[in-house]
């Protein structure tokens, strides 16, 4: 709220991430997508809040392991 207060999110983009109920994980969201584009766009949030696929090089699916997805 105070990075929306301060102008430093649109309302389009927090509509988008409050589709992820984690505040840690909005974060991690939003500065993951701000790496790769300066102004994180509101739809490029929403497809990384709503993506259920795992990269087999993420830490999620390392540490669980490739059984458990099978």
């Amino acid at each position: 709220m105070e990075k929306l207060a301060a102008d430093e999110l649109s309302v389009e983009q927090c509509q988008a991430l409050c589709l992820e109920d984690d505040q840690t994980r909005q974060v991690e969201i939003f500065e993951g997508v701000k790496a790769s584009y300066s102004n994180a766009p509101a739809h490029l949030l929403k497809n990384a809040v709503t993506d259920t696929e795992l990269r087999i090089t993420s830490p999620q699916f390392l540490f669980i392991g490739r059984e458990a997805y099978e």
